[in-house]
Formats: structure tokens, C-alpha cells, sequence
């Protein structure tokens, strides 16, 4: 995909604003994904984050297990160079 309001730089630099205010639960949806994750996955895991654009999920998930690794996917160009900005780990 490209342009669109996921090119839009504007758009881009308050995506986490944004997302936090209009995404009710965003936190605890981490949180709950971490939960799961940590029970099942083994201490190296590799985790692949579909839909990684602006990095919020690598963020939350980086921060908690740092022998993880992820690979992450965005059809947005700007928006998964803003994942790699914020959390770079991707």
C-alpha cells in the first residue's frame, strides 16, 4: 500500500497519541499478549509482529524480554520505519 493517511507524516509522528486515545485497553491488550507469549515461548524466542507499523506491540514486548528477536511486517514503508525508529528491534 502506499500514500493514504498511513504515508501521511503528520499522521505518522502522533500515531501512538493517537492510537493509545481510540485503541480502549491498548495497554492491557500488550499486556495480555506478553502473558501468553512469556507461558509458551522459549527464552530466544523469535516473534513475528504482522501489522508492526508504528512499533507499539515490539516496544512493550522488547522492553519485557530482551533475548527475544522480532520481525516485523507493515505494508506501510513510513510506518514500519517508525517501528524500527521506536523500538529498534525491528
Amino acid at each position: 500500500m502506499t500514500g493514504g493517511h498511513f504515508a501521511d507524516p503528520a499522521m505518522i509522528a502522533s500515531y501512538a497519541e493517537r492510537t493509545r486515545r481510540v485503541v480502549p485497553g491498548l495497554d492491557v491488550m500488550h499486556q495480555l499478549v506478553d502473558q501468553i507469549l512469556s507461558e509458551t515461548a522459549p527464552h530466544d524466542a523469535r516473534i513475528l509482529v504482522v501489522g508492526a507499523g508504528g512499533g507499539l506491540e515490539i516496544r512493550h514486548l522488547a522492553a519485557r524480554h530482551p533475548d527475544w528477536s522480532f520481525d516485523g511486517v507493515d505494508p506501510s514503508r513510513p510506518m514500519l520505519d517508525l517501528a524500527q525508529e521506536r523500538s529498534g528491534r525491528c
